[in-house]
């Protein structure tokens, strides 16, 4: 691959490796991007404690064209992370991801919850 786009390269120039390159690496790439951070960390929660964490919208703020959720995700009292996003969907992943690098650098204890 290296050795056909450089001779594309040599031959036409960056336009033209662009034109090859890029059509290969969204196609490669597509749907690896979007991880399921709020699976990952049910399934984690759920194998270690017997159940799933929740979801709490903690607030709802600007116009209504352009709102911004903030959600938090916990595990009895213990709060695991928060997150925003343009929509509910959004803020869970984001508090969900924000969740998952918290755990791991700590653990979490039963009198914690």
């Amino acid at each position: 691959m290296e050795a056909v786009l450089g001779a594309v390269y040599l031959d036409g120039g960056l336009p033209q490796a662009e034109k090859l390159i890029i059509p290969w690496l969204e196609s490669h790439i597509s749907g690896k991007l979007d991880i399921d951070h709020k699976s990952m960390l049910q399934e984690m929660i759920q194998k270690a404690h017997k159940c799933p964490p929740d979801y709490e919208l903690m607030s709802e703020t600007g116009p209504e064209h352009e709102k911004l959720f903030t959600v938090r995700v916990y595990l009895g009292k213990k709060t695991l992370g928060l997150g925003s996003g343009k929509n509910k969907k959004e803020a869970q992943q984001a508090a969900a991801k924000n969740a998952l690098d918290y755990l791991g650098t700590h653990e979490l204890h039963r009198h914690e919850m």
